[in-house]
């Protein structure tokens, strides 16, 4: 279902206009934090990510289908891809990698999703959350060690949101 270049096709034709660069799951570069010791690999999250997504997508017509809290919609998405130089862990057993998607009006959604396990073989979906959409970000990363944790966006007072669902709590679909 990832089709490569999807993104930059549409953007190539004129499908979408934005102003400003996109931004979201591209900003930020998680590791593992710990020199690379780690016994799952980027890859490996974002194997098990794109496994998902596809298979989810291979149920819905094509479309990853995701609720949105704050518009309270249903959203049908087109996957793009994963990034791989993206994603990291949240907590003892969770990652999570960036998914880039692009719904038929053009919108970009980048949507964070979590997986559970302690290897590759074992990884399994656990939650997923909307990062940003059209570059306007609704939370960012941090780190602490080799923890990636998540914090509201900086927005003006009048459009500040609260920062829905937590890693480790299943996911709408």
């Amino acid at each position: 279902m990832f089709r490569p270049g999807l993104l930059n096709a549409m953007m190539a034709c004129g499908l979408i206009a934005l102003s400003g660069s996109v931004t979201g799951c591209k900003k930020e570069t998680p590791s593992d934090g710990n020199g690379g010791k780690s016994a799952l690999t980027k890859d490996d999250i974002a194997d098990a990510v794109e496994m998902y997504v596809n298979e989810a997508a291979g149920n819905n017509g094509g479309y990853f289908v995701i609720f949105d809290q704050q518009t309270q919609k249903e959203v049908r998405l087109m996957p793009d891809r994963v990034n791989r130089s993206t994603g990291g862990k949240v907590s003892a057993n969770m990652y999570f990698a960036c998914a880039e998607f692009v719904t038929a009006e053009g919108d970009i959604y980048d949507v964070d999703i979590f997986v559970t396990g302690r290897r590759k073989g074992d990884l399994a979906f656990a939650e997923m959350l909307i990062h940003s959409v059209n570059g306007k970000e609704r939370y960012t990363w941090y780190q602490e060690g080799n923890i990636w944790k998540r914090k509201p966006a900086t927005r003006p007072a009048d459009e500040a949101a609260e920062v829905e669902g937590t890693a480790g709590q299943a996911g709408n679909l």
